[in-house]
């Protein structure tokens, strides 16, 4: 599963199938909040003052967050 498969199977499968005034409760897998994910990443790497390129993947940020998390582990 992606998200964009994820976003597809909700528009067209859940959601029309949904009666009115419906709960939808979801869990943390990656593909639910893919933006939201990398807007975190990209946030904590700007607190700690660590430099990055604006065109890295998701992938990227997550290896350079693990290398230099012991040291920033609370950044100001």
């Amino acid at each position: 599963m992606n998200h964009a498969n994820y976003m597809k199977w909700m528009q067209e499968k859940l959601i029309p199938g949904l009666e009115s005034k419906s709960v939808i409760v979801v869990n943390s897998a990656s593909y639910h909040n893919v933006q939201r994910r990398k807007g975190e990443m990209l946030f904590w790497v700007d607190k700690c003052g660590i430099r990055y390129s604006s065109d890295m993947t998701k992938t990227e940020l997550y290896n350079l967050i693990k290398m230099h998390k012991p040291q920033y582990e609370i950044c100001s």
